[in-house]
């Protein structure tokens, strides 16, 4: 770790799976952990829950085959292209809640959440989704 003037704080958090994106929400950052070399039809990938604050790793959040990851408020959001939606995960639950979104998940490039909308690119098309959520 490195503080604002590129001084060491102390070592880096080292995971024993591969590692993939990079979220935050409240405090928590979210990191993207699988196994990157298994073939497609056998890929897991987890999102652990890491505290900014003391670095404190929590318990993984399973989410499968999922490709993408995005979160705010409390809520994640995965996207799964083998069965072309996107899922909401309640954080504290780790539990899915509502019905999956449908056509929006297959080639996703990223996702971004702004108000009460989910963006959504799709890399296999060139377009960008709005998707309104309900509370």
């Amino acid at each position: 770790m490195l503080d604002r003037n590129g001084a060491s704080m102390g070592a880096a958090i080292t995971f024993s799976s591969d590692l993939g994106g990079v979220d935050a929400d409240g405090g928590t950052l979210y990191v993207g952990t699988g196994d990157l070399n298994a073939p497609s039809d056998r890929a897991r990938f987890d999102v652990l829950p890491l505290d900014s604050a003391s670095w404190v790793v929590g318990e993984p959040i399973a989410l499968g085959r999922a490709s993408w990851f995005d979160a705010q408020d409390g809520t994640g959001w995965a996207a799964y292209p083998q069965t072309d939606e996107v899922r909401r995960i309640d954080l504290g639950t780790r539990a899915p809640s509502g019905d999956p979104i449908t056509s929006v998940g297959a080639s996703v490039g990223a996702m971004q959440v702004v108000g009460e909308e989910l963006w959504v690119t799709n890399t296999q098309d060139s377009t960008v989704t709005r998707v309104y959520l309900e509370p």
